[in-house]
C-alpha cells in the first residue's frame, strides 16, 4: 500500500474492502476504537542455541518484552542471587558512576542481603567496608542523607543498580512512588530533619523485609504493602503539631478545690488525650433542648429564673441518679 503504483491499479470498490478488513485486524489487536478490548496471546518465539556472556556475545532474546503476567506469577523463576560478581558496573550512562561504593555492589548481588537507603547515599561512595559483625548491622555507622535532594539522589543511584542487576525487580520505582504519593512527608507538619528521619526509616524497613521475602521466593512488597508501612511508621512520629497538641494537653489543669477554678466554654466537652476521658459540659439541656441561650454563652446567665431552674434541675436529676438522697 506504499507503492503509489500498485494503489493506482485498485479500484474504488478493492479499496474499500481491503480498508475495511484492516480496521477489523487492527481492533482485533487492541489498536484500534477497541480501546478496552481483550488482549491476543502473544506468539509462541523459539529461539537458537547461542552463547551468551553478558558483555561482547548478548543472546538474541535478550531484546525481547518483559513478561506480560503478574509479578507473582514468574518471580519464583528469578534467581536470589548473581553467582559471578561483576563491580565495574556501567553507571556512567545513568549519572550513577562513582556514587556508590563497590562494597555496596557487591552486597546487591544477593537479594536475600537486606539494604539501606544510606547504602546508595553519595557521600558513602567512599566506604571500604560495610563493617558488619555479629552485634553491628551492616553499614550501622554510615551517614544517613539529610535532605530530601539526597534522598531522590539515594533512590536514583538505587534504581541505577538495580538496572544493571535486577531490571525485573521493580523497588525503586516503587518507593519513589510511594515518597511522592507522600509528597515526602511535607503535608504532615514535619520539618524536613522529621521527614528525612521517617523517610529512612519506612525505606529501610521495605528494604530489609523483601530481603526476607527473597529467600522464601516471594515477590517484593507491592505499593499498596509500602503504604501500610508508611502508615504504621508515620503513627509511631507523631507530627509537631499532634505533640504539640499532646503536651499541651498533659499540662495539669486548675485544680477542683480552687474556688476560682470556673470551666471554660471553649475547651468544655473535649478530651483529654493522657486520661481519655470526656471532660463535664456547663451546657445545661433538657429532653435534649437547651434551657437558656444565654446560659450556654460562655459569658453565662445570671437571671434570677434561671438560677432557680438550674437548681431545681439539679436537684431533680440528683434524685434520679442518688437512691440515698433524702429530702
Amino acid at each position: 500500500m506504499q507503492n503509489p503504483l500498485a494503489v493506482g491499479r485498485i479500484n474504488l470498490q478493492a479499496g474499500l474492502e481491503m480498508k475495511k478488513h484492516y480496521e477489523e485486524q487492527q481492533t482485533k489487536q487492541g489498536r484500534g476504537d477497541a480501546v478496552f478490548g481483550k488482549d491476543v496471546k502473544l506468539p509462541t518465539k523459539t529461539f537458537p542455541a547461542a552463547e551468551d556472556d553478558c558483555y561482547d556475545l548478548l543472546h538474541e532474546a535478550r531484546w525481547e518484552r518483559m513478561p506480560v503476567q503478574e509479578l507473582k506469577e514468574y518471580w519464583k523463576r528469578i534467581p536470589t542471587k548473581r553467582t559471578h560478581i561483576y563491580r565495574r558496573l556501567p553507571l556512567e550512562h545513568h549519572g550513577a558512576g562513582g556514587a556508590v561504593s563497590e562494597c555496596v555492589i557487591v552486597r546487591a548481588h544477593d537479594r536475600s542481603l537486606p539494604l539501606k537507603l544510606s547504602m546508595f547515599y553519595k557521600a558513602n561512595s567512599t566506604k571500604k567496608s560495610l563493617g558488619s559483625s555479629e552485634v553491628k548491622d551492616a553499614a550501622d555507622g554510615w551517614e544517613n542523607p539529610r535532605g530530601i535532594l539526597d534522598i531522590q539522589e539515594a533512590l536514583a543511584n538505587m534504581g541505577a543498580i538495580f538496572f544493571c542487576l535486577w531490571h525485573m525487580d521493580p523497588t525503586p520505582g516503587i518507593l519513589q512512588r510511594l515518597l511522592t504519593y507522600y509528597n515526602f512527608g511535607t503535608g504532615e507538619d514535619r520539618s524536613e530533619k522529621d521527614q528525612c528521619a521517617l523517610i529512612t526509616e519506612v525505606i529501610d524497613d521495605i528494604l530489609r523485609t523483601n530481603a526476607s521475602r527473597a529467600i522464601g521466593r516471594e515477590p517484593p512488597l507491592s505499593f499498596r504493602e509500602c503504604r501500610e508501612r508508611w502508615k504504621d511508621a508515620a503513627e509511631k512520629r507523631p507530627t509537631q503539631a499532634n505533640y504539640k497538641h499532646r503536651r499541651d494537653n498533659d499540662k495539669p489543669g486548675p485544680s477542683s478545690k480552687d474556688p476560682r477554678s470556673k470551666p471554660d466554654g471553649k475547651t468544655a466537652g473535649k478530651f483529654n488525650s493522657r486520661s481519655g476521658h470526656l471532660a463535664r459540659s456547663r451546657v445545661m439541656k433538657h429532653n435534649g433542648n437547651l434551657i437558656c441561650f444565654q446560659y450556654n454563652k460562655a459569658s453565662g446567665c445570671h437571671r434570677k429564673s434561671c438560677v432557680s431552674f438550674q437548681v431545681k434541675y439539679l436537684i431533680f436529676i440528683i434524685k434520679q441518679i442518688s437512691p440515698f438522697y433524702l429530702l
